[in-house]
Order: C-alpha cells, then structure tokens, then sequence
C-alpha cells in the first residue's frame, strides 16, 4: 500500500516472520550433514590405515595374461622383456612451428610368462623419446596386477615428432 507522494506505508496489524526459522532450518542441515558423515564412514569402513600419503593422477590398466596359475614357490625377478608399454598422449597443444606442449599417461602389459605375486613390488623405469630437451627418465610402480603411474609432460620441436617410451629396468623395491 502507498501513500499519494509515493512512499510506502506497513500493515501495523500484520505478523512479522519470527527470526527463529533460519535458525531451526540452519541447526537442522547441520544435523543432516553430520548423519550423512556418519552413514557415509559406516558404510565406507572407515579408514584405511595402509592407504598411501601419494596418490596418482591417473590410474593405467595392467594387463594380466590370458590363463592364471598357481604362483610359483620360488619367487621369479621379471625382466625388461616381460612387459610392454603403451603411451597415450592425453593433452596436446601446438604452436605452429614452435612444436607442442604434450600430457601423456602410460598404460603397463605383461607379455612374458612371469606371474607377479601379491606380496611384491616392483619399480618399473622408462624412458619417454622423442621430448625436445632429451629422453626424460619416469618410473611406474606394480604392486600385483595393481599399476600406479603419474602422467608424463613435455614438449616437442615439431608437431609431427613421435613421442615413445621404453622400459629401461625392473627392480623389486624394498627387502
């Protein structure tokens, strides 16, 4: 309602909104939240105490062979040849004659007959050519058939070089 000069004139008799409601609507999301929380972590386990403080970027797949055996009594060292990588560039941006700046992830194959144990890590360390300032050196970790890799960056001096990678070496970690 307003008056002739424009001004705007209050109900006396009208009901203001209590000021409570954004309090019992504030206290009760904040009730929701911690059941959800708590529902959540009961569900989920809780927490892993064996969880790594380093966790990748990006997860590659591993490739077990075809048939599963028995593992081996004697524990068997894997060699350079009984694994193949795959490198997939993920991210590439061209500046004309420039070259390239490049992202890539590298996904591990076992192609030898060497079965990995659950119990042992091994370091796998390759080597990405065809980058502009010279072969850069990366490492993967296997773990079972549980792969964990970081993604790769660098640039090339033409948009047409080829960027491959090969392994170098495999090394158990630990005792």
């Amino acid at each position: 309602m307003t008056t002739p000069d424009g001004h705007y004139v209050t109900n006396p008799n009208r009901h203001k909104p209590s000021r409570a409601l954004p309090w019992i609507i504030g206290a009760a999301l904040v009730g929701l939240l911690l059941c959800a929380g708590l529902f959540a972590s009961v569900l989920g386990g809780g927490s892993n105490d064996n969880a790594s403080p380093l966790r990748p970027i990006t997860a590659t797949t591993y490739n077990p062979p075809a048939t599963k055996t028995a593992a081996p009594a004697v524990a068997v060292t894997p060699k350079v040849s009984d694994f193949s990588l795959d490198l997939k560039i993920t991210s590439k941006q061209c500046f004309g004659s420039a070259g390239c700046n490049l992202q890539w992830k590298v996904g591990l194959n076992l192609v030898g007959s060497v079965e990995l144990r659950d119990s042992d890590t091994w370091s796998i360390t390759y080597e990405v050519r065809g980058v502009e300032d010279g072969p850069q050196i990366e490492t993967l970790t296997v773990t079972g058939d549980q792969v964990e890799s970081w993604p790769g960056f660098g640039s090339t001096r033409t948009k047409s070089t080829k960027v491959t990678a090969a392994i170098t070496r495999v090394e158990k970690v630990g005792l």
